[in-house]
């Protein structure tokens, strides 16, 4: 189906056998408010929901039945808004049975959302009140990884004598008798009826998490990974016998041998609850250039010599902690995906009662060092 068509207030409804969730829920609207309905109906079934929509529904069926019924502004529904999960083979699913099946539900699903909700639609309202229960939860949770502040998802209410009757589509204005299963049989009026349209609040993540799970094609399973790696707490990891690769989150960057004592030199102070601030103009600084030379040439035999002993002789300068700043910081973005947020890496100034500081977003409890030698563990 190509959901890039939809536009307009679009209602998605996840069903199984029982269709008649669709017209309870157009109905629960309606009562609701009027100017809430739809434009247009889409439906997400197996095959054998595909064809009791198609057959109970649509044309002179029960959806046409209602708008009458209640003098309901028209609604688009057709056999055309009906789309069949099909399984890794592209074969329609009958049931969903299999870890499989699962898998192909949510991505179905999950696509859908995504597309409704990236397109010219105004505001989509997602119906979990049909099918599976995993159906509905993929239905609710897609909505949470795409849905904007417009979206809504539902589920309907219906008094228990009336729910799942396969003879129940909506209570009508005018006199209508159904018959509950044998031996019973007892005689139910459909005005009788109660439906209501229960509304479910659900956090919206798309706001942090976009553009990493907009691509068309992305798995379910894709999608709810790169937002768990969004909305993890930001976490380093350095190892000093695989350094100068640092583990940022779960990606590994390598930094050039003096951004990476820099970055290391960072990392110890914060793991001991030490303040880092930037040398005054015209100030050396001979404790912090001790405290990076001593961890700066523990390096050097993995990573080569360079001249930083001699730039540092008479203590560290600003220009010497800006300029390294810098280019760490230049570094760490080359270093990361697009998809990763820098920023908690990254040194941020705060200010700290009459003086700036340097800091990081990440918690110094999930700052890893490995394999650190003491005297660099006590600056």
């Amino acid at each position: 189906m190509n959901w890039d068509k939809a536009s307009g207030r679009i209602l998605l409804a996840v069903t199984g056998l029982s269709c008649q969730v669709v017209t309870e829920t157009i109905y629960a609207l309606a009562q609701q408010d009027r100017n809430m309905l739809p434009d247009a109906v889409y439906v997400l079934t197996t095959r054998e929901g595909a064809e009791r929509a198609r057959l109970l529904l649509c044309q002179e069926g029960w959806f046409g039945r209602l708008l009458r019924d209640w003098e309901l502004p028209s609604i688009t529904f057709g056999p055309e808004h009906i789309q069949i999960i099909h399984d890794a083979r592209e074969r329609p699913l009958c049931d969903i049975r299999s870890q499989q099946d699962n898998v192909s539900a949510a991505d179905t699903i999950a696509e859908a959302v995504r597309t409704l909700t990236t397109s010219n639609t105004e505001q989509l309202h997602v119906s979990i009140a049909g099918g599976r229960k995993t159906m509905g939860f993929f239905a609710g949770y897609a909505l949470t990884l795409y849905g904007r502040p417009q979206d809504r998802l539902s589920h309907v209410l219906v008094s228990s004598e009336f729910e799942s009757h396969p003879d129940f589509y909506y209570p009508t204005p005018y006199p209508r008798v159904i018959h509950t299963a044998p031996p019973t049989s007892k005689p139910l009026d459909t005005r009788d009826a109660t439906v209501e349209l229960a509304e479910i609040p659900f956090l919206r993540l798309r706001a942090r998490i976009e553009p990493v799970i907009q691509q068309a094609g992305i798995s379910f399973y894709q999608a709810v990974a790169a937002t768990q790696k969004q909305i993890d707490p930001p976490s380093i990891a350095a190892d000093l016998e695989t350094l100068p690769v640092f583990v940022l989150g779960d990606t590994p960057i390598s930094l050039p041998p003096v951004e990476c004592a820099f970055y290391l030199w960072l990392l110890v102070r914060l793991a001991h609850g030490l303040e880092l601030s930037c040398p005054a103009a015209g100030v050396y600084e001979p404790r912090f250039a001790k405290e990076f030379l001593s961890i700066h040439d523990r390096l050097l035999g993995q990573l080569g010599h360079d001249r930083t002993r001699e730039r540092l002789a008479d203590g560290m300068d600003k220009d010497f902690f800006e300029q390294t700043k810098s280019r760490l910081q230049n570094s760490i973005k080359r270093a990361l995906l697009p998809e990763i947020n820098p920023a908690p890496y990254l040194l941020e100034r705060k200010r700290n009662q009459q003086r700036w500081i340097y800091t990081l977003q990440v918690d110094p409890q999930r700052i890893q060092l490995k394999h650190i030698p003491p005297q660099a563990w006590q600056p």
